[in-house]
């Protein structure tokens, strides 16, 4: 029986770095983004705050700013809901 070894997906190169709309409500497109950075820094897997975080760092704002971006995307069903709180989900 040979053993299958599956190699860790490599999280996409972004060649712009995430930056927030002008105005104070942001298209569905940005949320799209959000969810595409969440969904690459998970697949990174470098943590259980390394999604936001990476968010976070990627676009120079406060972890709690792209917490509301993660959690508005998932409002918008760019990202399932999380498993439970502190908890990475399956996105």
């Amino acid at each position: 029986m040979t053993a299958i070894v599956r190699a860790k997906q490599a999280a996409p190169v972004h060649t712009r770095p995430l930056k927030p709309p002008a105005g104070h409500r942001y298209p569905d497109t940005f949320y799209v983004q959000v969810a595409e950075r969440y969904r690459a820094a998970q697949r990174a897997g470098t943590g259980r705050r390394a999604p936001v975080q990476a968010i976070a760092d990627e676009a120079g704002v406060p972890r709690t700013t792209a917490a509301r971006w993660v959690k508005e995307a998932r409002a918008r069903g760019k990202l399932p809901d999380a498993p439970g709180q502190g908890k990475v989900s399956d996105a």
